[in-house]
């Protein structure tokens, strides 16, 4: 799950690489969203834009517009 879920932070993580060895990888919420509802669609899964807000509001782990990987793939997991 987290391997996954870091492939999808990857775009936004190489942008800000540098100085962030040491931090947590984050997912960017809108990002995510826009990956879970365009790349389902082209797979053949239609998620919903309510389904993947609806997720990521019970996570209740959005912090500054992000979500930390490993956090977010516990919660996954736990469900």
């Amino acid at each position: 799950m987290i391997e996954s879920l870091k492939i999808l932070s990857q775009d936004t993580q190489a942008a800000n690489d540098g100085d962030n060895k040491n931090k947590a990888l984050t997912l960017v919420v809108d990002n995510f969203k826009n990956q879970m509802t365009t790349q389902g669609k082209e797979n053949g899964e239609n998620l919903l834009d309510h389904y993947v807000e609806e997720i990521i509001t019970d996570s209740k782990l959005v912090h500054e517009d992000s979500i930390i990987i490993d956090d977010f793939a516990k919660y996954l997991m736990s469900k």
